[in-house]
């Protein structure tokens, strides 16, 4: 019997999708029918036969949705088709995905999308084996600089452009650092993603072709608390060797859009009518959902310089919309922290993006990863 294909998978996540989406519609039209003046008006048996009706034909739609998803399951696990993650565009919408249905990807129903995290490479994984990264890497030095990307996002986003060079490639020109990148499912609750991180790391230290001094982790948003969680739970070694972290944008304490969400979902649960739309927002990634407290303010091991960055829509950081608003996804009071010793920084007229690859940030990280003793204070 065939393994389920990565285009099967996809079928089979769209029909599930369909088929929740169909079913929000039902309970949301059976809960009007409940309460509209109208309606509550006819007489019971008519009620009844139209409650009936309603059913059987939203009952039809989801079967429907159900076997057409199944037999098209089945058709795309037996063809051999080019992966759709095999262009940029997918696997940009395969991160996507991760994210905001990441926690609901297991291994059994989409074989094909649910994965551990891995090294990647120009967008595909490598194993990490002494001979696969001597292959990959035949100029590896012993200092690594390790880049975790964030929600929705994969290792990809890092680079600003298909033909220019990301802050891995920049820092390996100005520092002599090999830069490695992986790429994890975003929607799975942050501890288990650090968890991964951390067992990564060990097997990549044991493995890589020269003995390796000194590693610095990068991460952009939830990439931040990816890192700091793997920092916390390390069991071998490779801890030992990290000097830096730096958390770009990340959300230490909490994001005010998913506790917008997570009021919504409750706000909605509270009506009958509504209630159905709530349970659909409640359907949100475990990945999604941590980013409503953040991790807190546990430290790092003393060891490990801990340095945070916070982007401002505002020109002036300082200013009370830069404070307000922040990036719009994170706010400089939760991006910057001063629970370790190091440098925190807020940078205005940048987005939350435009911490993955601007100048700006590259010249702060650049400073950052060059300096043995920054300073413990924030800077506005």
């Amino acid at each position: 019997m065939r393994s389920a294909s990565e285009a099967g998978s996809s079928a089979r996540l769209v029909a599930g999708a369909a088929g929740v989406l169909a079913a929000t519609v039902q309970d949301t039209h059976a809960a009007i029918a409940r309460h509209h003046p109208v309606l509550r008006l006819l007489p019971r048996p008519v009620r009844r036969v139209q409650h009936t009706a309603t059913t059987l034909v939203y009952g039809c739609v989801r079967l429907g949705i159900a076997a057409v998803g199944a037999g098209a399951a089945a058709v795309l696990d037996g063809r051999d088709s080019r992966p759709w993650t095999g262009s940029a565009r997918g696997r940009r919408l395969a991160g996507l995905v991760d994210g905001a249905f990441g926690s609901h990807l297991d291994a059994v129903r989409f074989p094909g999308l649910a994965g551990p995290m891995a090294v990647r490479l120009d967008g595909a994984g490598i194993a990490v084996d002494a001979a696969t990264l001597a292959r990959h890497h035949p100029a590896a030095t012993g200092r690594l600089v390790v880049l975790v990307h964030g929600l929705i996002e994969t290792e990809e986003w890092w680079r600003p452009a298909p033909d220019a060079d990301d802050f891995g490639a920049r820092l390996a020109a100005d520092t002599g650092a090999t830069c490695v990148r992986v790429r994890y499912n975003s929607g799975q609750p942050i501890t288990r993603s650090g968890a991964e991180l951390a067992e990564l790391l060990g097997r990549l230290v044991d493995a890589w072709p020269v003995p390796v001094a000194r590693i610095d982790l990068v991460g952009h948003s939830m990439g931040g608390l990816v890192a700091r969680s793997a920092l916390q739970q390390a069991t071998g070694s490779w801890a030992s060797r990290v000097r830096h972290l730096v958390c770009l944008g990340t959300p230490h304490r909490g994001s005010p859009v998913e506790r917008a969400a997570h009021g919504a979902a409750l706000l909605f649960t509270r009506f009958d009518v509504s209630r159905p739309v709530g349970a659909l927002l409640d359907l949100r990634s475990a990945g999604i959902k941590d980013l409503r407290t953040g991790i807190g303010d546990a430290p790092v091991p003393p060891t490990v310089r801990h340095h945070d960055l916070a982007a401002t829509l505002s020109r002036t950081p300082a200013s009370l919309l830069g404070r307000a608003f922040g990036d719009l996804l994170v706010l400089p009071s939760s991006a910057l922290t001063s629970v370790t010793p190091g440098d925190s920084r807020a940078v205005g007229g940048l987005s939350h993006r435009d911490l993955l690859h601007h100048d700006a940030v590259y010249a702060t990280l650049r400073e950052w990863l060059g300096s043995e003793d920054p300073p413990d204070r924030v800077s506005w």
